[in-house]
């Protein structure tokens, strides 16, 4: 099943939540940004949102993007049960250069 949902991974700390959404923006209309900029939490991912899945196949022609000056990792988000090849993970592989932050699933 297709998402409308992608994941962000390796977010600058710098960037705000307003930044996220503008940049993605670009790409289509956004219905939805998952992100906390508060810098004690900062976790260094998020997930945008689309209203449609061409926006997604969009985003997803390049897959890094630059951020404020830093490259970042996107890829479709799958709901947690909708990938059973690798338990917590959206891609069914953790990035190791992301930390977690390639491992986490769709909320």
């Amino acid at each position: 099943m297709k998402t409308k949902k992608i994941f962000v991974g390796g977010l600058p700390p710098n960037l705000t939540e307003e930044g996220f959404r503008q940049y993605f923006e670009t790409y289509g209309h956004v219905t939805d940004v998952l992100y906390n900029e508060n810098p004690q939490h900062l976790l260094g991912f998020g997930y945008i949102s689309f209203d449609t899945e061409e926006a997604v196949n969009k985003v997803l022609h390049k897959p890094f993007h630059e951020l404020n000056g830093k490259l970042v990792l996107v890829k479709r988000a799958f709901a947690k049960d909708a990938n059973p090849t690798s338990e917590g993970s959206p891609m069914g592989v953790a990035n190791p250069r992301l930390g977690n932050a390639g491992g986490q699933p769709m909320p």
